[in-house]
């Protein structure tokens, strides 16, 4: 879903209908659930519900937030929050893998010149 949501998505306003803020749902920023109602493409009404990190405070003060669905699933719907806070699709294990090697690079760089700072130093043979 978060594929073709990211594809072929439609950003649209909805209203939120009724909203529910769990704040110790087993991650720290909270979890909010809204029931939301918004106007697809071809004029269809919509309902539906759709969860989210972060507290519901923003959508209570406006009444609306902002959801991407797929037009030709309309009852695919993420929050654009939602759908940002899972960062770029397919990317999390190709990036955790150029980190650690960017790292352990980094790591032996560091040691390698330390150890040659207290060489020179403290005049330490090999």
């Amino acid at each position: 879903m978060t594929a073709a949501l990211r594809e072929r998505g439609v950003l649209t306003a909805a209203t939120v209908v009724k909203s529910r803020y769990e704040a110790a749902i087993g991650d720290p920023r909270g979890h909010t659930i809204d029931l939301v109602h918004f106007h697809d493409e071809a004029g269809q009404d919509i309902v539906t519900i759709i969860g989210h990190r972060f507290s519901d405070e923003a959508e209570r003060i406006t009444g609306h937030i902002a959801v991407i669905y797929d037009p030709l699933h309309p009852d695919h719907v993420m929050s654009r929050a939602a759908l940002a806070d899972q960062g770029p699709a397919n990317v999390g294990l190709p990036i955790s893998v150029a980190v650690a090697i960017v790292a352990m690079a980094l790591a032996a760089t560091l040691l390698t010149a330390g150890r040659r700072v207290l060489h020179r130093r403290y005049r330490v043979r090999r």
